[in-house]
């Protein structure tokens, strides 16, 4: 008896796991190839109310189907052997219920899915990236459905199992690869999130100019006149080189922020969603200067024109 509740308990649970791995695993797949689709066929309105793709999402899914993939695949594999060698391990009551339970979790995330594809392309989606996406949410579907029917009926033999289990692993990979060359490498990555925290240290020089203007009326000689409470050293020094960032005033109240930057987000800004910023912050690879105006006061507002009636 004991041993019959060990067994029940550990079918159950292998169950419970690779369910759950299918679940993340096709929700994981489904937003990298969408993200990629997205980035493959650019929406020419992309702005920066209005983004292309997310490199953001794009790395979420990216590492989801990393760690859950080979766990999912992993307890498929273990659960057949152990079917192959004790068949009458099948016979456990809660087999049948989990596995349709993990079809009708499947069938609420492919219909949720297929929803937001048609409410996307009926507010005005280009029909590429409609047709593709459905296709491959409903390839996923094919491929679970059928193979969960198939193990069910005990229609899965040694070589059928291969084939699902090894294909799903090559086009996986296949995904897996093809989006390392739209994130880039974590190298990559990291020179972007430096370069975003230049911008933003950038960002808070700016804002405190324009307060110091406000209240001297002229701008600060140099950035060591700013408040010092609120400019730390990582506001003001480059987060690698420890170097200063760049300040000089031009004619009138026109100064310039400069900084020396890994990337090149000119060409990616506008269409990446998880790099949402104004034009007035994208810059090239290497040194580069912002060029900024002090913000008007009260009497330098033009005189407001009088309506002749």
């Amino acid at each position: 008896m004991s041993q019959q509740h060990d067994t029940g308990a550990k079918d159950f649970f292998l169950h419970l796991l690779s369910s759950i791995t299918l679940y993340l695993s096709a929700i994981a797949f489904l937003m990298v190839t969408f993200q990629l689709i997205n980035y493959l066929f650019p929406e020419v309105s992309a702005d920066m109310w209005r983004y292309d793709y997310s490199s953001g999402v794009l790395r979420t899914g990216l590492s989801m189907l990393i760690i859950t993939l080979p766990v999912f695949l992993g307890s498929r594999i273990f659960l057949g052997k152990m079917y192959t060698k004790e068949p009458e391990r099948k016979a456990f009551k809660m087999r049948k219920w989990l596995m349709y339970l993990t079809l009708f979790v499947a069938a609420i995330i492919v219909i949720v899915t297929l929803i937001m594809i048609v409410n996307t392309f009926l507010s005005g989606e280009i029909s590429s990236r409609f047709m593709l996406k459905a296709l491959a949410t409903i390839a996923v579907a094919a491929l679970v459905f059928s193979y969960y029917l198939l193990d069910i009926k005990d229609g899965l033999n040694k070589l059928t199992r291969s084939i699902y289990l090894w294909s799903t692993s090559v086009v996986s990979v296949a995904l897996i690869v093809g989006t390392f060359f739209v994130v880039g490498t974590p190298g990559e990555a990291r020179l972007q999130r430096l370069d975003s925290e230049r911008v933003s240290a950038l960002q808070s020089i700016q804002y405190q100019i324009e307060n110091y203007y406000t209240t001297n009326k002229e701008l600060p000689e140099s950035l060591d006149q700013l408040d010092t409470i609120a400019m730390t050293d990582s506001n003001v020094t480059d987060p690698v080189t420890g170097e200063q960032y760049g300040y000089k005033i031009n004619q009138g109240d026109n100064y310039m922020l400069c900084a020396t930057f890994d990337t090149n987000t000119k060409d990616t800004s506008r269409r990446d969603g998880s790099m949402m910023s104004s034009n007035d912050w994208q810059h090239p690879a290497g040194e580069y200067c912002f060029a900024k105006s002090a913000p008007l006061l009260g009497n330098d507002f033009p005189p407001e024109k009088t309506m002749v009636r």
